[in-house]
């Protein structure tokens, strides 16, 4: 067969059979863990307990903006409310 012929099918064929076709699925892993179900339950839990420190964060510093807003909301409508009094007074 020609080399331009070569289809990737024929190929694989001559080749033969793949490491992981003959072991299964998951041939290339090692057979023991790399890592252990309770590091990895310890992991999740820390994420988890992160997550939610940052998450009460969140919260509370958006209370605290949410707050100040009103304040500075407060105190511009107190100065366009001046303004405006001035305004109407300034004229004849």
């Amino acid at each position: 067969m020609p080399a331009s012929t070569i289809t990737g099918a024929a190929l694989a064929t001559m080749a033969g059979p793949s490491p992981r076709q003959d072991r299964g699925p998951r041939a290339d892993w090692p057979e023991e863990r790399l890592v252990s179900s309770e590091a990895v339950a310890e992991a999740v839990r820390a994420y988890a307990e992160e997550m939610n420190r940052l998450n009460r964060d969140r919260r509370v510093q958006a209370t605290t903006d949410q707050k100040a807003l009103a304040q500075i909301e407060k105190a511009i409508a107190g100065i366009i409310a001046a303004i405006e009094g001035r305004a109407c007074t300034s004229h004849p």
